[in-house]
Order: structure tokens, then sequence, then C-alpha cells
């Protein structure tokens, strides 16, 4: 194998993979050192090689057929990790030679983010683990310049066989409007923050507390936690729709920026209703309604419904284009009680 010391060579992995470069001195029966002009000094464990093929440098040059080493079975192959650590030497890492200077900053880069990658695409959660977090970016021009970002999160946790249930959600999105001067401001924001717990206590019924607190710095919402407990039922209308129906009531402590009437600690009666739909396996629409009232002054009332059509493109990441109504009449006269928003928005499955 001499004259594979002489010239670039190129050499394809079980994973499928295809590298070039030049295979070093140090080589030896069961590790191959590479040197590749775009990633560096490689360590390479042979048993992950399924060929080495010499480059043809010149038309009248003869190309050596494949040489195969030590090509392993199906059962054993196994794909290469990625380290950036020069001097982990767990079996076949693929290891960047940060001190070679022939490297670019691209080069750097792309290598870095094929690490990030990689290792993002291990992570494993539990199997009854599903969560998503959604990404959104809205513009608006001309006279009036402004960009609304915003950023959501839900996991939910269902082991399998335990009656327990856990829902974990959240929400944060600010405006940033543009000065005639050019400068930037965040005019807006609000955020959100929610739990849901339930615990199955026969079959299809189950009680449920629920804790959530927000701030809306458009509708003038210092702060609202409210806290609930109540008794659900779900349904299945199909295999492929559930509907959920429940009640309770609980507390609600409520301030605005204004500090008017309505501030302080009451009592809540709560109406809440959830539907899901499957059409198939990458497709799903979603909706929710949640309505609070007084339990001294029924006039006193807010709500919110939700709705959302989801289309996974892949096993990582989706689309979603979803509506949001929020209406509180415990505000004040003269200030915004209904806030309606259409969002589209990217998905990131985990």
């Amino acid at each position: 194998m001499s004259f594979l010391n002489a010239a670039p060579q190129k050499f394809t992995l079980s994973s499928g993979e295809q590298l070039i470069g030049e295979v070093l001195p140090e080589s030896d029966e069961q590790t191959l050192y590479i040197r590749s002009k775009t990633l560096g000094d490689l360590k390479l464990l042979r048993s992950l090689v399924v060929s080495i093929q010499a480059i043809e440098l010149r038309k009248k040059e003869v190309v050596a057929p494949p040489i195969v080493a030590n090509a392993p079975t199906p059962k054993q192959a196994v794909e290469p990790k990625l380290s950036t650590d020069p001097q982990d030497p767990t079996e076949g890492d693929l290891l960047l030679n940060q001190n070679d200077p022939s490297d670019t900053a691209e080069d750097r880069l792309w290598h870095k983010g094929k690490v990030v990658l990689g290792q993002i695409r291990s992570i494993k959660t539990p199997d009854y683990w599903k969560g998503m977090l959604r990404l959104g970016l809205n513009y608006s021009t001309g006279d009036k310049k402004w960009s609304e970002n915003y950023m959501r999160g839900q996991l939910e946790i269902r082991q399998k066989g335990s009656p327990n249930f856990y829902r974990y959600s959240g929400s944060y999105s600010f405006r940033q409007n543009e000065r005639s001067s050019g400068e930037t401001y965040v005019s807006t924001d609000r955020y959100d923050v929610n739990m849901i717990y339930r615990r199955t206590i026969a079959t299809d019924w189950f009680i449920q507390n629920s804790l959530g607190y927000r701030s809306d710095g458009v509708k003038g919402i210092k702060r609202e936690v409210k806290e609930t407990v109540g008794l659900g039922y779900k349904y299945k209308l199909s295999p492929t729709i559930e509907l959920v129906l429940g009640g309770g009531f609980g507390v609600e402590y409520f301030q605005t920026d204004s500090g008017g009437d309505q501030d302080g600690l009451s009592g809540d009666l709560n109406i809440f209703q959830e539907l899901k739909w499957h059409p198939n396996k990458r497709t799903t629409f979603s909706q929710k309604f949640n309505y609070y009232s007084d339990m001294e002054d029924p006039n006193q009332y807010s709500y919110v419904l939700t709705g959302a059509f989801r289309v996974r493109l892949t096993d990582l990441f989706g689309l979603e284009f979803s509506y949001d109504q929020n209406y509180d009449g415990n505000l004040g006269s003269g200030l915004l009680k209904d806030d309606i928003r259409w969002r589209n928005a990217l998905v990131v499955y985990f």
C-alpha cells in the first residue's frame, strides 16, 4: 500500500460519506491518519472505511481499483461520531486540526456547523415527551416601520400507563419600532407562562390544576396570576379527533398599569375546552378555549380562543398558521380589551 501515500485518495465510509486526503505515515492496522486540505488532520477507524481509491491526477495515469479496508458487515456498520476535542480518543471520531494554517475561516465555520448539527440530531428526549418551539417574525414597512418577533414553546409529558399528564407552555413577543431618525426601540412586549396538571381518576375523567402568569404591555396589564382546579372529560369523537371539556374554580390576582378598581384578588369560575384533529401523521389542527368569570360580578369576564394548523415537513421542522383572540372585559373603559393576532411560524419539534 505504499502507493497510497504518494497522492490524494478518496475514502468512502460505511455511512456513505466521502473524504479526500492523503494517508499519513503514522497510520497503522487499526487507525488511519488522513490529511485533508479542507478539514486538516483527521483520525479515522479503519473498520469504518469501506474503500480507498486513488484519484487520477493525469490523463495517462492508471487509476487503481478500489481497495476494501476491513469493510464491516451491515450489523457492524457504525456512523462515525463528530468531535471538536483533538484529545478525544473515541473510536471513529473525525477530528479537525485547529492549527492547520491552510484552513480558511469558512472551512472552520462549515466544520463547526456540521459538528453542532450532528450533536443536535443526536439529542434524544424520552419517548413520552412531546414538545415544540415556534418562532415567528412579522414586518411592517412604509410610513410606519416596525417588526414583531415572537417565540412560543410547549412541552407535554404523558408516560405510557401513568395517570398523570403535564403541559408546560409559554410565549414571548415584542414589537420593535423605528423612529424617523432611523433609531430602533422596543415599544411593547408581552409574555406568559402556563402549567397544567391532569390526573385520570376514571375512564376518560380527570381532575385538573392550572396555574398561569402573564404580562401584557399592549393592554396595560402589569401582571395577572390565575390558579384554578376543576374536573374534565375527554371524549374520542373518532380515531383522529379528540375533544376535552371541563370546568372549575379558582383565584385571580390582577394588576394594571393604571391601577383601576378592577385590580386586586378575586374568585373565578372557569370553563375550558380543547379539540385536536389529526387528518394524517404530519398534519394537526388544534383549538382551545378558556373562559373566566368573576364570581361576584359576572359582567367582569375574560376569555382566550386559539386555533392552529400545523404541517410537519420533517422530523425536526414544520410550519404553523395560527389564530389568537384574547379578550379582557375587566379592563377599565378606554383601554384595549379585544386583541386578535394571526401568526405564521417555523416549528422546531423535540
